[in-house]
């Protein structure tokens, strides 16, 4: 048995003028057996992610360094409690070691889904968030 309630209620009957009641919709067995049936095996939706979908594919980006002759040196993102950052220790590690001359940034939100903030990019800049407006 399923019950239906209109959420708003008090707001439709000082508007309208008429009350909402919970009404009992008897849905018919195939649909509510169907229903069960799906919800049985446990899988919704899309369930396995291949592994191609984590791996970021950035071939502009590799050629244009390859292309001039470059090294192309790659820092992974940092994942503390589900939240990704850019590893700063080992950027300032490799730029120490390495002497980077240029930084390409790519925000390309999957799988992290978020964006750099202000103080992470000027941190990766080299320079102290509150000397900029």
């Amino acid at each position: 048995m399923i019950f239906v309630e209109f959420p708003y209620k008090n707001l439709l009957s000082k508007t309208f003028q008429f009350f909402e009641c919970p009404a009992p919709i008897q849905q018919a067995a195939p649909i509510q057996q169907a229903v069960q049936n799906r919800a049985k095996h446990g899988i919704y939706g899309y369930t396995l992610i291949p592994p191609p979908y984590y791996d970021a594919v950035f071939n502009l980006f590799d050629n244009s360094v390859t292309d001039n002759r470059r090294q192309l040196i790659t820092i992974s993102l940092k994942c503390e409690e589900n939240y990704y950052t850019m590893d700063f220790e080992a950027i300032e590690a490799a730029t120490i070691s390495k002497s980077i001359k240029m930084c390409v940034i790519c925000n390309f939100h999957n799988p992290i889904g978020r964006v750099w903030k202000r103080a992470e990019l000027f941190r990766l800049m080299g320079r102290d968030f509150k000397d900029c407006a």
